[in-house]
């Protein structure tokens, strides 16, 4: 049985600025370890996020931030017109109205994180 996740938990959500789109599962497996050689020296206090959509064959492999609070988290998905954001404490994907295209209006990739804030 599913629970509701928790507004407090700590939640991750995508920038958009270092994704890798894949077709099916194979191709990602095989990327994986150039992909995070170039993340780690671009930006190295992010981690590596996946998400595979079933409905397309899509493996993404992507950069994730992860915020002590949910909403910070909705917040910077849906900037970034995010289709769902993880919900770590809760296991389970929350679905946004995004369409994971990249808007015309995104500032500079050095520009779109908030500061890390430590708690």
């Amino acid at each position: 049985m599913s629970q509701k996740p928790s507004s407090t938990a700590p939640s991750t959500a995508n920038s958009g600025e270092c994704e890798a789109v894949n077709k099916g599962t194979k191709k990602a497996a095989e990327n994986l370890k150039e992909y995070l050689s170039d993340l780690n020296t671009r930006l190295p206090r992010l981690i590596l996020g996946t998400w595979y959509n079933a409905d397309e064959d899509i493996t993404y492999l992507d950069v994730a931030v992860v915020f002590p609070q949910r909403q910070e988290a909705v917040l910077l998905a849906i900037t970034y017109n995010q289709i769902a954001l993880y919900d770590l404490a809760g296991e389970t994907e929350v679905s946004l109205d995004g369409t994971g295209e990249e808007r015309s209006d995104m500032p500079p990739e050095n520009q779109r994180l908030p500061p890390l804030r430590r708690m």
